[in-house]
């Protein structure tokens, strides 16, 4: 197996996972797992998009889309139980699907180059 065709099959895992539980959440996205807390879903599809969108910075030198939501996201941010603290969940959805469409990009240029798993 090609190592292009294993990732694309890791990110399609992925993000089924992350669609699942995204449509599961959606009436309560600012829910704290536990009742000592933790990251609600809100929280991590945040912290998914801009990670996600921080590699292709890593990797070409592409800007992050929403570097502006490391306050809200990034390390050491803390869930807080207010959902107009945050963006829109349609909106987090978009940049999420954005950073992951951004994957996609990379693999396809890193495809060229014929590697191996």
């Amino acid at each position: 197996m090609q190592m292009k065709e294993a990732i694309l099959y890791a990110l399609n895992l992925s993000d089924r996972a992350v669609l699942s539980a995204i449509d599961e959440m959606s009436d309560a996205p600012t829910t704290f797992p536990t009742p000592n807390g933790g990251c609600h879903p809100l929280w991590v599809i945040g912290h998914l998009a801009l990670v996600e969108g921080s590699m292709p910075g890593v990797l070409f030198g592409e800007p992050n889309p929403v570097a502006h939501w490391q306050p809200l996201f990034g390390q050491e941010s803390q869930p807080v139980n207010d959902r107009a603290a945050y963006p829109n969940l349609d909106d987090q959805y978009h940049q999420r699907l954005e950073s992951y469409r951004g994957w996609f990009r990379f693999v396809y240029r890193c495809g060229s180059h014929q590697v191996r798993c």
